[in-house]
């Protein structure tokens, strides 16, 4: 019996603005990496709460509140290629659009 192997892409966008090019291009890759982590390892901690704002004659109004928060716990993102890279000039800032590929053995 043979097994196969399946790899399955993760991809991740980011894009930023700066007056120094290096700088635009770095905060691109870092958003990028984010969107890649969140994917692989994030945890969504959410807590709900439903309380009575006030109690009229013609009825009751009530208040909902919800509150969600994302966690990316540690992730090490090795081996990811940069599939896409461009920057340029927008409103006198460099604008960098950065994609990038993580390849996920399962």
């Amino acid at each position: 019996m043979s097994v196969t192997f399946l790899t399955l892409p993760i991809y991740g966008c980011g894009t930023s603005t700066s007056k120094d090019f290096e700088l635009s291009k770095s905060k691109a890759l870092l958003q990028a990496k984010v969107i890649v982590s969140d994917s692989l390892s994030n945890s969504i901690v959410k807590s709900e709460s439903q309380k009575i704002k006030e109690d009229t004659k013609s009825g009751i109004t009530r208040e909902y509140i919800s509150n969600e928060t994302n966690q990316i716990f540690e992730t090490n993102l090795n081996n990811y290629k940069i599939v896409y890279d461009k920057t340029f000039v927008q409103s006198g800032k460099y604008r960098s659009y950065i994609v990038i590929e993580y390849v996920l053995d399962s």
